[in-house]
């Protein structure tokens, strides 16, 4: 899909979010190493101006840049990627590539829910590159007071029991990339077996990276926030595994379109 030329109110704050976002995939130095499972690694760098750490997690995945991008934007595939997900649902669309979304996330034992009201846009280059990123909306923000964020087109409520939370910025870079070695899909998780594809057709892959630097707000215990840091990991080797119900999908679409 192509950008949108037209810009809106959130356009140059999610252009510095597609930065930021590129920006942590990129870049080694600063982030420290937190965990490593089935090849997907996962990084934190500290903020001292933000009460949680900034963290990325990167992967392989043997699935094309337009497959990922399906899975993304597809609201019920997703939510069988993220399993911490409850609640998805978009409260508008602003123009072909900006959307204001609302999604709720079960919390840990005791630790109460978590739900954001973020502004999410995306920038795809076919064959070249996908950022899809986020970042609340601005009268989300704790300077904001109660009575501005109700006069906002976009306030949603708080549900009882649950905490808002405030995303200074989330979201994915994925690039195709060369089939990788035998060596190097065995670390990922994958055998021999063909990803979907016939005799004679070349696998795709890409690499993708998860980064975000969140506050959750409220007190959550440090074991608490351990896990959730180590669950990234599960998001990216779930999407490796939902791969095969994304090509039926799009299959399934594409036949009732001919």
């Amino acid at each position: 899909m192509a950008e949108c030329e037209k810009k809106n109110q959130f356009s140059e704050r999610l252009e510095e979010i597609f930065e930021f976002v590129k920006k942590a995939a990129n870049e080694k130095e600063g982030w420290e190493e937190r965990a490593n499972k089935e090849g997907v690694m996962v990084y934190s760098m500290k903020d001292p101006d933000v009460p949680l750490d900034k963290v990325k997690a990167t992967g392989l995945v043997r699935a094309s840049l337009d497959e990922i991008y399906f899975l993304l934007l597809d609201r019920e595939i997703y939510m069988k990627v993220d399993k911490n997900a409850k609640e998805f649902r978009t409260l508008r669309k602003i123009d072909e590539d900006t959307m204001v979304n609302y999604s709720r996330y079960r919390g840990y034992y005791t630790v109460a829910d978590r739900d954001f009201v973020y502004v999410v846009g995306k920038k795809l280059e076919p064959n070249t590159s996908l950022l899809y990123a986020s970042t609340s909306v601005p009268f989300e923000s704790e300077e904001t007071a109660d009575e501005k964020k109700k006069e906002s087109e976009f306030h949603v409520a708080c549900p009882k029991g649950v905490v808002r939370g405030y995303v200074y910025y989330s979201g994915w870079y994925i690039v195709p990339v060369e089939e990788p070695s035998e060596s190097e899909k065995k670390a990922a998780g994958y055998g021999s077996k063909k990803g979907g594809k016939g005799e004679g057709e070349k696998e795709c892959w890409c690499k993708v990276c998860y980064s975000g630097q969140l506050d959750l707000r409220g007190w959550i215990p440090t074991r608490i926030l351990n896990m959730a840091a180590g669950a990234i990991t599960s998001v990216i080797t779930s999407m490796r595994g939902n791969m095969p119900l994304v090509r039926e999908e799009m299959a399934s679409r594409s036949a009732v379109m001919t």
